[in-house]
């Protein structure tokens, strides 16, 4: 190869452009196909009614769930909903209860508007 001759003997900038543009690049990702299947795993996790279409199409009936079957889905969704109600009454204790006894003699307020007070500021820590 012939280099542009400069005082310093560098290649021209020029050149050096001209010949990494005249590289062969893949046209195509090596691993595009698997890449691919990735995309779609995840679009199908993430659009539910794509699922619901392909069930529909396929005119699979779904059988009836077993007796296990609801009972595992029983108890899995209903440990979440126990552990809530035991804090959300823990806090409606403690916030009435500091209410009742910091402010209630101040405001003048009965002991069942404490709790009152206490069970809006459990349901404002709740949502």
């Amino acid at each position: 190869t012939q280099w542009h001759q400069c005082q310093c003997n560098a290649p021209s900038w020029s050149i050096i452009r001209y010949r990494s543009s005249q590289r062969n690049w893949p046209a195509v990702h090596p691993r595009k196909k698997v890449l691919q299947k990735l995309k779609d795993v995840l679009h199908e996790r993430n659009n539910p009614t794509s699922s619901l279409k392909a069930f529909q199409s396929s005119g699979g009936d779904v059988p009836e769930p077993t007796r296990r079957q609801l009972y595992v889905v029983a108890i899995h969704q209903a440990i979440p909903f126990i552990g809530f109600g035991i804090m959300d009454n823990a806090i409606l204790i403690l916030a009435g209860e500091a209410i009742d006894v910091y402010l209630g003699v101040t405001l003048g307020i009965s002991t069942m508007c404490a709790a009152a007070i206490g069970n809006i500021v459990s349901d404002l820590c709740g949502k």
